[in-house]
């Protein structure tokens, strides 16, 4: 008989969609006959994130608290709970705390995924993307740990990846109560940004190209809770689109794991204007929705979008490009859904 699974699962921060994976393993754990002990900053239990990703799943987790979540707290936490497994979903500014515990030997094994590999954007970045690089190396190399990071789930993984889950689940119901909400009309071709709304995702420039486009037969959907630290500059651009005749329709607001994937099946095309590589939960989930999809910056994205095929497009990340390939998706067929089972690739590595 296997081993009834106990892992510490650990979360800084609790904002995004952060938690879904931490659920995601902490059900798996349950599947599996064992229990999950989950680490939290104090704030997260009292989020609407909380309440939609772990509050239906209380009676089959142990949560605790800690102001400052470090990596002597965490191997403490493994210890004090009996845990079996170290298991850090977003491990990126964790590195360099376990770098620093040295060569000491861990409590139990530890499984970090790391979701931003690299970063683009200038000397700055490259420096930061080659530390990080390094860091990772050497961790591979220490006993008991073990450094993942997130891939799409559009390619096998390789030995030290993990596939994105890619979970879709949108029904005729919550797709017509999304379009419903937004207000979007069946008269235009709705390109779309959704998830969470941060600087990264450009919104800007994709604003600027849809200016440039047809407005009585296209609009954009902004869909999720916009940072608050773009709140102002976006909220100006979005003004200024809309006193060129574009249609915008925005959904300011966390949005639920059920209206992601209608939000995702309602629109024709999802815009990716990534600043930063890693695999896009978006993208995998437009793949599994038969939506479009436009990647701009990244290469990752670029290499996700040729693997698509039809229905997908990439281009630089600036406005007169976005503009053209905006324009060209409009003609784009659908693209063939495709179907992988990232969950499972997800679960059984960062579980062991």
């Amino acid at each position: 008989m296997a081993p009834r699974p106990r892992p510490l699962l650990v979360e800084r921060t609790h904002h995004g969609h952060r938690l879904m994976y931490i659920a995601l393993l902490a059900t798996a754990a349950h599947e599996r006959g064992g229990r999950a002990t989950v680490l939290l900053h104090p704030e997260a239990p009292n989020s609407t994130e909380y309440r939609i990703h772990l509050a239906p799943i209380e009676d089959r987790i142990d949560v605790r608290t800690a102001p400052a979540i470090t990596v002597a707290g965490i191997l403490d936490a493994a210890r004090e709970h009996h845990c079996d497994r170290i298991v850090v979903p977003d491990a990126d500014t964790l590195l360099p705390g376990f770098l620093r515990h040295g060569w000491r030997p861990l409590p139990v094994p530890a499984a970090l995924l790391v979701m931003r590999p690299e970063s683009q954007g200038g000397a700055r970045s490259a420096v930061a993307s080659a530390v990080k690089r390094t860091i990772m190396a050497v961790l591979r190399k220490r006993p008991s740990t073990t450094i993942y990071t997130l891939a799409s789930a559009l390619r096998p993984a390789g030995p030290n990846e993990v596939s994105d889950p890619a979970i879709i689940d949108a029904s005729d119901t919550s797709i017509a109560d999304l379009r419903a909400l937004a207000g979007l009309d069946n008269d235009r071709f709705w390109f779309a940004v959704i998830g969470a709304i941060t600087g990264r995702k450009n919104v800007d420039l994709v604003l600027d190209a849809l200016a440039h486009l047809d407005h009585h037969h296209t609009g954009l959907l902004i869909a999720g809770r916009i940072s608050s630290d773009i709140a102002d500059s976006l909220a100006r651009a979005i003004t200024t689109a809309r006193g060129s005749g574009a249609r915008i329709a925005v959904v300011d607001d966390f949005l639920e794991n059920e209206q992601v994937d209608a939000a995702v099946a309602a629109v024709d095309c999802v815009v990716l204007a990534h600043s930063n590589e890693g695999s896009s939960g978006i993208l995998s989930k437009a793949t599994r929705a038969g939506t479009r999809v436009l990647g701009a910056g990244a290469r990752s994205l670029r290499q996700d979008v040729a693997i698509i095929g039809t229905g997908a497009r990439w281009c630089p990340l600036d406005v007169d490009s976005l503009r053209a390939t905006m324009a060209a998706m409009l003609e784009e067929p659908a693209p063939t859904v495709l179907a992988s089972d990232g969950a499972r690739d997800f679960l059984d590595k960062l579980l062991g």
